[in-house]
């Protein structure tokens, strides 16, 4: 009887062994499970990043148009002129797959954006009523960035003023912004605002007012007799143009083309695989002029602005 006993304890003894050896090599089978789950995952993510990374060394190629120089180390060789740019500044996209990922690219030359720093107060103004700033909001904004980028503006005292009287300890800058970021810390400026704006503002066209052949919609809207609703449906005219032609009158009747782009473009891609995983960057970049030699100290190119989006 009590050899009986001691078996029926050693069986119970063998079963919970082998039951809690079972839990523990499942367990460990489910964490090798997700480890490798999540190594596949970041593998993916990475796979993408570095595809739109490479949209974005694609989309600079095919704007500069590739140089081929002479063989040899004489860094004074002449430059020999490849094809010209492939790719047009005026925001339709470009797209290509790249190791199992759909990328797609737009290219924007500044021209086409409003200028903080030069653009005429009116065109600021009828910029933040397009994106959908009341009246008065857009009269005073555009007020207050023409006093903030202004050196020797009559009243400056005033402008500081209302800085202090809402609780600010700064004022306008009295000179030129060096950043897009920095039209937030103008009086009255908020961040939902700022972000519908943000494509169509630039620092690096130096013009009064949009070049309408490269303009985004709400940039082109800030032209006048021009709103959003009109600028949407003639960039779907402009688009439909085949490239290397002239691009169609404005509403107004007043001609389009021919104007020169500044050295400067916003690249903003987009990567995509096969299972959803998105990345997408926007990139300013600013080539150097075209050079009859080549200079050894002087990049093709400098990269002023990279701004990674957040993932959908």
């Amino acid at each position: 009887m009590r050899h009986t006993q001691q078996r029926g304890v050693a069986l119970l003894v063998v079963l919970w062994a082998c039951t809690l050896l079972a839990i523990l090599v499942g367990g460990y089978a489910a964490a090798a499970r997700i480890e490798g789950e999540q190594t596949r995952y970041q593998s993916a993510q990475l796979r993408v990043r570095y595809a739109a990374q490479a949209g974005v060394m694609r989309a600079i190629y095919e704007v500069w148009g590739h140089k081929a120089a002479p063989e040899g180390d004489d860094e004074q060789a002449p430059v020999v002129p490849g094809p010209p740019a492939r790719w047009i500044g005026d925001g339709r996209p470009f797209g290509f797959d790249f190791d199992r990922v759909h990328v797609t690219v737009t290219v924007t030359n500044e021209a086409g954006k409003v200028d903080l720093n030069t653009a005429d107060e009116a065109v600021l103004r009828a910029l933040f009523l397009a994106a959908g700033a009341t009246a008065d909001r857009a009269t005073l904004l555009a007020r207050r960035i023409v006093e903030w980028r202004t050196p020797d503006l009559p009243g400056a005292a005033t402008a500081r003023s209302a800085y202090t009287q809402a609780g600010l300890s700064y004022g306008p800058r009295r000179g030129q912004m060096p950043v897009l970021e920095e039209l937030q810390a103008v009086l009255g400026m908020d961040l939902p605002l700022y972000a519908r704006v943000e494509p169509a503002i630039t620092i690096w066209s130096q013009r009064a007012s949009p070049e309408p052949e490269f303009a985004p919609a709400l940039a082109l809207a800030a032209l006048p007799g021009m709103d959003l609703a009109s600028a949407k449906k003639y960039i779907q005219q402009r688009d439909a143009a085949p490239p290397g032609t002239p691009p169609p009158p404005l509403p107004s009747g007043v001609a389009v083309g021919g104007a020169d782009g500044v050295n400067a473009v916003t690249i903003r891609v987009e990567a995509r695989d096969e299972s959803g995983i998105r990345s997408a960057s926007s990139v300013t970049v600013r080539f150097a002029r075209h050079l009859p030699t080549r200079v050894a100290d002087v990049p093709l190119y400098l990269i002023v602005r990279w701004h990674d989006e957040e993932r959908a």
